[in-house]
C-alpha cells in the first residue's frame, strides 16, 4: 500500500514538472516571439530613418547642384552680354567706319 501511494506521488510529482516545463517552455517561446517582433520592428524603424537620411541628403545635394547651375547660368549669360556688347559696338565702329570712309 505504501508502495502505490508513493509511486502516485511520483507520478503526479512528475505529471507537475511535465507541467511546469510546458509553462517554461511556452513563456519562453513566448518571449521569443516578442524578441524577434521588437527587432524586426526596430529593424524597419531603422531601415525607414536611413531611406529619410538618404532622400534628405538627395535633396541637398540636388539644391547644392541647382545652386551651382544657376551660378554657372548667371556666369555664361554675363560673358554672352559682354561678348554681345564687344561685338555690337565693333559693328557699330565699322558701319560707322564705312559711313565715314
Amino acid at each position: 500500500m505504501e508502495l502505490i501511494k508513493k509511486i502516485k506521488e511520483a507520478e503526479n510529482q512528475a505529471k507537475e514538472i511535465v507541467e511546469q516545463a510546458k509553462e517554461q517552455a511556452s513563456n519562453r517561446l513566448e518571449h521569443l516571439k516578442k524578441q524577434k517582433i521588437q527587432a524586426l520592428e526596430q529593424a524597419e524603424q531603422q531601415r525607414k530613418k536611413t531611406i529619410e537620411q538618404a532622400i534628405e541628403e538627395g535633396r541637398k545635394k540636388a539644391q547644392q547642384d541647382i545652386e551651382i547651375l544657376k551660378q554657372k547660368s548667371e556666369e555664361k549669360k554675363r560673358q554672352l552680354r559682354k561678348s554681345a556688347q564687344v561685338k555690337g559696338e565693333e559693328a557699330v565702329r565699322k558701319i560707322i567706319d564705312h559711313l565715314m570712309g
